[in-house]
């Protein structure tokens, strides 16, 4: 059974494939045409992503401000750690490891890069998690706002709860805030609303259904928390400009647990 697949949209080109049945590779080429700022959060899943970075072209929130991503890197996305790219126009290149395997005691939970100096890239879940183990120089990154309370408690509400069909004003009444200060609070602290870090985790683990599941897209959109397959199909080519029925391969982290 075939466990490759190219997906083309107007602005990318995405090249998966599966390394074993917990580890699913994908290679992309990617064009920015003006400045872009764009936050990423992945649901119970994590991802090591390398590249080797031209000046001036990509930066991440840090404690110490801004920093720049230069030659090669690797930036490590736990599970829920959103993370804001601050992208000038260029072509990107790079190649990313995803996997829903548990992390281990002494690999962070909050998002990383470091300077990659391997000369060949991992090709297990074990040499993954072996070379996170044994680093010893690595800059966290941080949300591009203050820490809030307000706003992280509303995170791990979504965190726990994003598969969930709860509406924002449900929400703010059960973390004891108004709408507007908990939407606020929240984009303040991680520069993007509640409402769409919510469907940025959905959208991800629907991808990721698709990717590792026969089950049909409007399954697929109910399993992930969506309740309306129709603004699903919408949102879901408005994130990855491409339609659900692209990202199909049907081998891979079949029968995996990834959270439905």
């Amino acid at each position: 059974m075939n466990d490759r697949l190219t997906v083309k949209a107007d602005n990318y080109v995405s090249r998966f494939h599966f390394l074993d049945k917990d580890l699913l590779r994908f290679d992309r080429i990617h064009r920015f045409v003006g400045p872009t700022k764009e936050v990423d959060s992945l649901p119970r899943i994590w991802s090591l992503a390398l590249a080797d970075f031209e000046p001036g072209i990509i930066r991440v929130p840090t404690e110490n401000g801004p920093a720049e991503l230069v030659g090669p890197v690797g930036v490590f996305m736990p599970p829920f750690s959103p993370i804001q790219w601050q992208i000038e126009p260029s072509v990107l290149e790079f190649r990313a490891f995803i996997s829903p395997t548990s992390l281990p005691p002494g690999i962070p939970r909050d998002p990383f890069f470091f300077s990659w100096a391997g000369n060949q890239d991992p090709t297990s879940v074990d040499e993954i998690l072996a070379l996170l183990t044994d680093l010893q120089n690595l800059t966290y990154i941080k949300p591009p706002g203050r820490y809030s309370v307000p706003a992280q408690m509303t995170k791990i509400f979504i965190d726990n709860n994003y598969h969930q069909r709860i509406s924002l004003a449900e929400m703010a009444k059960q973390l004891n805030y108004s709408h507007s200060f908990l939407t606020r609070s929240f984009k303040s602290t991680y520069g993007i609303s509640p409402v769409e870090y919510r469907t940025r985790l959905r959208l991800f683990d629907a991808q990721m259904l698709l990717l590792t599941k026969s089950s049909k897209v409007t399954h697929v959109a109910y399993a992930s928390g969506f309740s309306d397959p129709g603004r699903f199909m919408k949102q879901f080519r408005r994130l990855f400009r491409a339609r659900p029925s692209q990202f199909r391969i049907k081998r891979g982290l079949e029968g995996r647990d990834l959270g439905n």
